[in-house]
C-alpha cells in the first residue's frame, strides 16, 4: 500500500490534471461548515481529506467525501460525468452525425418498418416508381448538400459550440446560426429543415401553401425514339406534371367544377407548346433540376443534360398551366463525379453465380413528346388529352361505374 506522503503526491497530480478539465473551485469543509478556497498543494500536505466541495461549470456544487484514494476516483468520475453532460447528455459527436446528414447516410441500405408496403421518400439513389414518376435520391446532388462553419473564440474555450449552417452549397448567401451542445445543434438543424420542407421557405421568412393533394393533375409524357434506344435497355422516358389549383371535379369542393371545355383548352395549349410537325424534345442526363411554384400547383423534379434543357421545359409547362415562369423558383445541381456516379453502360454484377445486368441511372438520351393525360382523383384511370399525332380527347367517352375509384 502506498504511504500517506506518496498517496498525497499521487492525489496532487491527479487533482491538477482534473482541475484543467473541470476548472472547479475545490473547497474543503471544516466541522463548522465554513468554506474557503484552497490549492492542490494544501490538499497534498493535509493530514486528512474528509470532505471536498467541487464547483462545476454553471455554478453547480457537488460534495465529495472519503479517503485520498476514494477522492481520486470520485474526482475522475465527476470529470467524466461533466464532460458527458456538457455534450448534451449524448455521446453523439456533431462531426460524425453531420457527415451522414450531408451525404444522406448512403451506407444504411437496410430498413424495416411497420408495413411492408412503406417506401422511403429519401432513397439513396433515384427511384422509378410504378406510376413512372421518379423519386430523386436524397443528397445525390452534391451541389445541394448542406455545409457549416464553426466559430471560435481566439483565446477562450467555450463550453458550447456556435455553428453557421448552410442548407445548400448552391446557396452560399443563405445560412442560419445555431448554438449549444452537439445534441442541441443537431436537433436545431433537423427542426429547421423540417419547417423549411413543410412550410416552404422564401428568403428568410416562412409562408404556408394551400394543400393541392387531390386536385386534378395534368401529366405530359416523353419517350426516346426506338432507333435511339441503347441495345439491351428500355427506352428512356420522362414525365412532367402540374396540378390544376383553380378548379376541381370533386363534388364537395368549393372550387368551380372542371368541364370538357376546360380539358379541350388544356389539350390545345399542350399541342401548341409540345406538339406540332416536329414534337418538342429535350435531353435527359446526369444533372438534376427542379421547379417549385406551389401556389400555382407546380412542384417538379427532373434529370436533364443541362440547365438550359430544364429551363425551356419548365417555361413551356408554365405556359400550359397559365402562369409566368420565374427563375427564382428554378434550381439546378450537378454531381461531383457524374461519369462515376452514373456510367453510360453500368457494369454487370454477379449474384449467386449469375450475371445480372445493372440498371442505368440518369442515362443521357433525347426524349420526345409522346402524349398528355389528366388524372382526376375520383377516376381510376387517366383521360388522354392529346398525343404526338395530334389526336385529341374523345369528349363522348363514357365514364361509367367501372371508372370510379
Amino acid at each position: 500500500m502506498a504511504s500517506p506522503r506518496k498517496t498525497g503526491r499521487i492525489f496532487g497530480k491527479v487533482f491538477e490534471a482534473i482541475e484543467r478539465d473541470l476548472s472547479p473551485n475545490v473547497l474543503p469543509a471544516n466541522r463548522q461548515g465554513k468554506k474557503r478556497k484552497i490549492t492542490a498543494e494544501e490538499l497534498i500536505n493535509a493530514e486528512t481529506h474528509d470532505v471536498l466541495r467541487v464547483q462545476l461549470r454553471g455554478g453547480i456544487e457537488v460534495t465529495l467525501a472519503g479517503s485520498e484514494e476514494s477522492l481520486i476516483s470520485q474526482l475522475s468520475l465527476v470529470s467524466a460525468i461533466e464532460q458527458i453532460v456538457s455534450r448534451g447528455s449524448n455521446l453523439v459527436e456533431f462531426e460524425d452525425w453531420f457527415k451522414g446528414w450531408q451525404e444522406g447516410w448512403p451506407s444504411l441500405i437496410n430498413s424495416r418498418g411497420t408495413a411492408a408496403s412503406l417506401k422511403t421518400n429519401h432513397p439513396i439513389r433515384d427511384r422509378i416508381n410504378s406510376d413512372e414518376t421518379t423519386t430523386p435520391g436524397w443528397r445525390v446532388d452534391v451541389g445541394a448538400r448542406p455545409q457549416y462553419i464553426e466559430k471560435f473564440h481566439p483565446t477562450q474555450e467555450l463550453n458550447y459550440r456556435v455553428i453557421e449552417y448552410f442548407p445548400s452549397r448552391n446557396s452560399p448567401l443563405k445560412s442560419k446560426m445555431f448554438s449549444g451542445s452537439d445534441a442541441e445543434i443537431i436537433q436545431q438543424i433537423v427542426s429547421y429543415e423540417e419547417k423549411s420542407v413543410e412550410a416552404g421557405e422564401v428568403g428568410r421568412s416562412f409562408v404556408s401553401y394551400p394543400k393541392v393533394k387531390g386536385q386534378p393533375i395534368i401529366k405530359i409524357h416523353f419517350e426516346e425514339k426506338p432507333e435511339d434506344v441503347e441495345p439491351g435497355f428500355e427506352p428512356v422516358r420522362g414525365r412532367i406534371s402540374f396540378r390544376i389549383v383553380t378548379k376541381s371535379d370533386h363534388p364537395e369542393s368549393p372550387l368551380p367544377k372542371l368541364t370538357w371545355s376546360d380539358l379541350r383548352t388544356y389539350a390545345a395549349k399542350i399541342w401548341q407548346e409540345f406538339g406540332g410537325p416536329v414534337p418538342f424534345h429535350y435531353r435527359k442526363g446526369r444533372e438534376s433540376a427542379s421547379y417549385k411554384d406551389k401556389l400555382n400547383g407546380i412542384e417538379s423534379w427532373q434529370t436533364v443534360f443541362s440547365d438550359s434543357d430544364a429551363i425551356e421545359l419548365y417555361q413551356r409547362l408554365c405556359a400550359v398551366a397559365g402562369v409566368n415562369f420565374k427563375l427564382k423558383y428554378f434550381n439546378g445541381g450537378k454531381n461531383g463525379a457524374p461519369s462515376e456516379a452514373y456510367p453510360a453502360i453500368p457494369k454487370d454484377i454477379i449474384v449467386l453465380g449469375q450475371t445480372i445486368k445493372s440498371k442505368r441511372h440518369r442515362p443521357v438520351a433525347t426524349v420526345w413528346f409522346d402524349y398528355a393525360s389528366i388524372k382526376l382523383p375520383l377516376l381510376k384511370g387517366d383521360i388522354n388529352l392529346v398525343n404526338a399525332g395530334g389526336v385529341q380527347l374523345n369528349e363522348g367517352q363514357s365514364l361509367d361505374d367501372g371508372d370510379i375509384d
